[in-house]
Parts: C-alpha cells; sequence; structure tokens
C-alpha cells in the first residue's frame, strides 16, 4: 500500500513537480537516493505492530534526519497518518526543557500535512486523539513552540478533533497561545463557549490560566461566556485569580463584558466557597486586588471554612510581607467599605489570631492599628501555632533561623506595645518554636576582627536601627546595654530589610548572629528569672537569682520555664 521508487511501475516516491534539485548533478543524487532508499529500506523492515521493533525503528530514523541532507521525503508515501502521529507522540514523550524535538521539526521541513479521516457519511471525523492533545499535557510552557509547529501539520480548522476528555484542538490552541490558530476557528463558526468535557473549563478558562491576552479579547468579543463555571465552580475570573499576574487580562474582561451587557458576577463563589478576591489574595496577586475591589468584589464575604479576605491574608505562606494587608486596607478605605476586622472563621479564630499563629510581625501590625481587638484575644495554642512552618522542620539555614526567631520574638513584641499582656504559657509558645526549630542552636564560628572589616564598618555607619543609634553604635556596645537599646522589632527590620542583602556575606552573618543572641537573651531572661523565683518560692533574694539566672544559656532558661510550668498544673 506504499509507494516507492519503482522501475518497473513509474511510481515515484516524488511528484514531479516536488523533485526540485539539479539532475546534472550525479553527486547530489547519489546523496539524495541515498537518503531516501535508506528510509525506505528501514520503513520496509519494520512490522509496526512489533513494540521492540518500532523502538528501534524510532532510533534510527532519528539518526537519519539528524544528518539529512537533499530533497526532503514526502512523508505521506512512506507512512499511514497514523505511524507519523505515533513519530510525532514519541518525539513529544522524550521532550525534556531544553531538548529539541527533531522528528516534529523535520516533519513540519517536509512540509508534511496531516488529513481526516472521514466517517460513514463522507465528513472528517473529529473524535480523536492527536499528538497536540498530548503535547498540552506533557510539554511546559517554555516549549510553546512544539504547539506552534505542530499547528503546521494539522492545519485543518473545519475540523476540531476531540480526545477521550473532550480536549479539543481549539482549546488547544487557546491555551497555548495560538493566536492566528483561534482567529481560524473562530472564522469557520467555532462555538467559543465550547467545554471540555472532563474539566468543564471554556476556552476562555484555558487562556487566562496561561495569560493570553490577545486570546482571551478575541474570545470576549467573539461571544465567550465572562461567568462560565468549570467542575471546581471556577470562573475565568477565578482561575486568573490563581496566577500572579497583573490584572490586565481583568480589565479586558470587565471592560468587553460590561460592552455587551454581560457582567461579570466579581463575587461568584467557587466549590469551596471562594470568591476570586478569595484566590486573588492566597496568591498574592495586587494588581488583581485593585481590580477586583474597584469592580464591586465584597471584601468581607466568607468561603466554607468560614473565612474572610482578612483571614485568608493572615493564613498565606508567604513570609513577612505585609504589603497586601497594607494595600488591602488602603484599597477599602479609598472605596469607603468597612472592613470587618474581629470576624471569627467557623474555628472561632480572628484574623489577628490567624495572623500571630502564623508569625506575620507586619500584618499583626496593620491589623492592631486597624481595630483588631485585643480585650477578646487569646493567644493561639500549640495546635497552630508556628504549624505551617513545619514542612521547614529539617530546614537548616541560618538566613531561616533568624528570620523565624526575629519574627516570634517581633509578634510578642508588638502585640505588647499595643496593650496586651504576654503570660508565660504565650511566651511558652515561643519559646517551644525555639527548641523545634533549632532557634536554639543558632551560631556561627569567627574571629574577634569581624567587626574591623573595612567594607562592613562603612555601612554598619549608614544603617539606622533605631532613633539616634546605628549599627556601628551597637557592636561597639556592651550586650547588656545593647539588649536595652534595641527592641524585638528593630532587630526583626533588620534581619529582613537588611540582613545578607547589605554586607558582604561573612561580617553580615556574625552581626547579625550576635545581635540574635542579644535580643533573644532578653526575652528568655526575662521568663526564666519569674519561673526561677517561684521554683525557689521566693526564698533566694531577687538579685541572687538574677546572678545565677545571668550564667544559663537561652536552653537552660527554657527548662526552668518547662518546669515551673509543670509545677503549676
Amino acid at each position: 500500500m506504499y509507494m516507492y521508487d519503482n522501475d518497473e511501475t513509474g511510481e515515484s516516491f516524488y511528484d514531479e513537480d516536488e523533485r526540485g534539485y539539479d539532475s546534472d548533478s550525479e553527486d547530489a543524487d547519489h546523496l539524495k537516493v541515498s537518503n531516501l532508499e535508506n528510509l525506505k529500506s528501514l520503513r520496509e523492515s519494520v512490522n509496526w505492530e512489533i513494540d521492540k521493533e518500532r523502538s528501534e525503528f524510532l532510533c534510527q530514523f532519528n539518526s537519519l534526519i539528524k544528518d539529512w541532507e537533499g530533497q526532503l521525503p514526502n512523508l505521506r508515501y512512506i507512512f499511514r497518518s497514523e505511524e507519523i502521529d505515533w513519530l510525532l507522540t514519541e518525539d513529544i514523550k522524550k521532550n525534556s526543557l531544553f531538548s529539541r524535538v527533531p522528528i516534529i521539526d523535520f516533519v513540519v521541513r517536509t512540509g508534511y500535512k496531516d488529513e481526516p479521516k472521514l466517517n460513514e457519511d463522507g465528513k472528517p471525523s473529529s473524535r480523536r486523539t492527536t499528538p497536540l492533545h498530548h503535547a498540552t499535557v506533557r510539554c511546559s510552557i517554555f516549549h510553546w513552540d512544539i504547539v506552534h509547529n505542530l499547528f503546521k501539520i494539522y492545519d485543518r480548522f473545519d475540523v476540531n478533533y476531540t480526545d477521550d476528555s473532550g480536549l479539543t484542538h481549539f482549546h488547544v490552541a487557546c491555551h497555548w497561545g495560538c493566536n492566528e490558530v483561534v482567529e481560524k476557528f473562530l472564522e469557520l463558526g467555532q462555538d467559543p463557549n465550547i467545554l471540555v468535557e472532563k474539566t468543564g473549563d471554556s476556552p476562555l478558562h484555558l487562556a487566562v490560566a496561561t495569560d493570553h491576552t490577545k486570546i482571551a479579547e478575541l474570545l470576549l468579543k467573539s461571544g465567550a461566556n465572562p461567568n462560565s463555571i468549570n467542575m471546581v465552580g471556577y470562573t475565568p475570573l477565578h482561575t486568573m485569580s490563581k496566577r500572579f499576574v497583573d490584572d490586565y487580562v481583568a480589565k479586558i474582561l470587565f471592560k468587553i463584558s460590561d460592552e455587551k451587557y454581560r457582567p461579570v458576577q466579581v463575587d461568584a463563589r467557587d466549590v469551596e466557597g471562594n470568591t476570586p478576591l478569595h484566590l486573588a489574595l492566597k496568591c498574592g496577586g495586587g494588581f488583581l486586588v485593585k481590580s477586583l475591589l474597584r469592580n464591586g468584589a465584597n471584601p468581607n464575604l466568607t468561603n466554607a471554612e468560614g473565612s474572610t479576605p482578612l483571614h485568608i491574608i493572615c493564613k498565606r505562606e508567604e513570609y513577612f510581607d505585609a504589603d497586601l494587608a497594607r494595600l488591602f486596607f488602603l484599597i477599602n478605605g479609598n472605596l469607603h467599605q468597612t472592613l470587618q476586622v474581629n470576624a471569627l472563621d467557623s474555628l472561632g479564630r480572628s484574623p489577628l489570631q490567624w495572623a500571630v499563629a502564623n508569625i506575620l510581625p507586619y500584618e499583626v501590625d496593620v491589623l492592631l492599628k486597624h481595630g483588631a481587638d485585643l480585650s477578646s484575644f487569646v493567644f493561639p495554642t500549640e495546635s497552630y501555632f508556628g504549624k505551617r512552618f513545619e514542612s521547614q522542620l529539617d530546614e537548616v539555614s541560618l538566613n531561616f533561623k533568624l528570620r523565624l526567631a526575629s519574627a516570634a520574638l517581633a509578634v510578642a513584641h508588638r502585640l505588647e506595645r499595643r496593650g496586651y499582656k504576654l503570660d508565660r504559657s504565650d511566651a511558652m509558645m515561643i519559646m517551644t518554636l525555639f527548641d523545634k526549630y533549632g532557634l536554639f542552636e543558632i551560631s556561627i564560628d569567627h574571629e574577634n576582627s569581624w567587626y574591623r572589616d573595612d567594607n562592613f564598618a562603612k555601612r554598619a555607619k549608614k544603617i539606622i536601627l533605631c532613633p539616634d543609634l546605628t549599627l556601628c553604635d551597637m557592636i561597639q556596645l556592651r550586650p547588656e546595654e545593647a539588649a536595652k537599646l534595641l527592641t524585638y522589632s528593630d532587630f526583626f527590620v533588620f534581619i529582613h530589610k537588611i540582613y545578607s542583602d547589605y554586607f558582604p556575606e561573612r561580617p553580615s552573618e556574625v552581626c547579625a548572629v550576635n545581635l540574635h543572641k542579644i535580643i533573644s537573651r532578653r526575652f528568655f531572661r526575662r521568663w526564666g528569672l519569674d519561673s526561677f523565683l517561684e521554683l525557689t518560692r521566693y526564698r533566694l533574694p531577687v538579685l541572687c537569682c538574677e546572678m545565677i539566672i545571668q550564667l544559663l544559656v537561652n536552653e537552660n532558661l527554657w527548662h526552668i520555664c518547662l518546669a515551673a510550668a509543670e509545677q503549676i498544673s
């Protein structure tokens, strides 16, 4: 059933107009015939039904096309369309981040075009899984060129191939940003609201999921439903809210939808009760948060867990970043919208409790400035205090330990500064965190001359830790004096805004560790002394107890607090 060069039949590997080479060049002819004959021989020797033979052929085919010279073959005369599909799919399967796809490139160069199979009525059959479907599953965004090249092969837009999941070529084109392909499909009458059967995703879901603005705009202008809901309850607005992107696509969505008198349901809820605003805050999309609020998003709606957007901000995985919290209050203030700062979720926890539990000093500060109620505040219990860090129990980096230690102390300081009375059980929660994450062992080997580093000294003079005190001044003070001048919040700001970004690496580390020892020491001495006095039933003079405490390290002081707590219980 295949057509090869044949002296007896006159059948040719090429049509006459496909030859395109100089027949007077015997050397060129010999080379071209050699390549063609090799390919013909390879294909004839393979039983396509045997996996092993196909695999061996694939390796040989790759080697042959790698150094191919001369006239390119007409693949339709050598392979069946199913075999071409298999070769292209295998090329996709072995693809990695930086690898090439030689078979796809070669097939494109040959000018091969896929032709649809006809059904009983003589019309093209659309039920078929093609390499484009496989590419969508297997390739990353870095391989967009693979999909674009495959559309040069599968370039029929009057038939929309659909795999078993309901994913079509039109969906693939929207997902991968193939603008011209999408346009051609729509020109031929493609429904812009066709859904992927398995997921319920519309073409608009797929376009915004990969930030393809032009395609999203084209779909909307062609009648795409901006409120289409997929299997998990996501509208296109939910989908884009899960991505850390700007708000350009959202602006287009709101603008075009308004023009078509089909308003976007900005507060639509997914199956977990989340609105697009919940998701945008969870993913840190500040620009999108602005756009959602300015287009009517309700800042106080709760999801299935009873979490308001403020709860979401305080549950985020981002470390120690209050920009989103500040932005949220600022925008709502400008819109004259009142936020329910003290709302309780289904577990009875307020945003402030979550901010403390997740050790977010900036968020604690912002909430307290905007009316978070301390009179009814209950310090988080061990069941959820610091839980978000459990995935990092094995983290040993100095940077992580310093950031966590400074943040925990800063949270306590900011609560007390606003009038909260920290008790020993609260302090014990912080001490237990030190033990759990190895914060007692923060240390670094160094020489006493570290502070004489010229670059360090110059920069230290420019760093203001607190009013009238530079870092250079601080390191020249005795530890006891330094501890009196520097607050926990000052240390937190130093670690998070200056350390590791401002100094030469070694002096910066040594300086940070020394400051950590000074600051954390004050916290442990305070609670260790009270506990020691209780254990001795106040029989020793306070001055004597202070001298004893002075000789103990932080971990010893924690054990004293533990003993006192056990004695009371």
